[in-house]
């Protein structure tokens, strides 16, 4: 592989668990509508095969030796402020409105050593109704 790798002080290798987590700005590659369509009916499976991080680890541009728990929940952006049920997809900018369809930007990623496998089995909803 052309990336960094363990000789070249690749941090996935200098811990024994290696956790990445933030909003990753990764989008889904499909229509609006049919995203739409796709979470009112929970086929989250639909989405994810769309999803451009998954997509890159398949093809080992990033982070290809991370796992992610299983996603069984719906775009987390962007929703309508104050509420869960309804997406904006229009960002107004001063340099020119933004469309974004709903996707899984904020993600959680883990590397463990070979011999000190951890898995993450899911992501939680906490007290507040926000997936953690």
């Amino acid at each position: 592989s052309s990336g960094i790798n363990a000789e070249y002080g690749d941090l996935s290798y200098r811990f024994d668990h290696v956790f990445w987590m933030g909003d990753l700005n990764y989008r889904l590659d499909c229509e609006y509508e049919k995203v739409l369509q796709n979470i009112k009916q929970q086929n989250y499976e639909a989405l994810l095969k769309n999803d451009q991080l998954h997509s890159e680890m398949r093809q080992r541009s990033v982070l290809y030796e991370y796992k992610e728990a299983p996603i069984r929940f719906p775009p987390s952006y962007r929703y309508k402020r104050g509420g869960r049920t309804e997406y904006v997809y229009e960002k107004v900018k001063a340099s020119g409105n933004v469309y974004n369809v709903p996707s899984y930007c904020d993600r959680i990623l883990i590397h463990s050593m070979p011999q000190l496998d951890h898995v993450q089995t899911g992501y939680a909803l906490d007290g507040f109704g926000i997936y953690t």
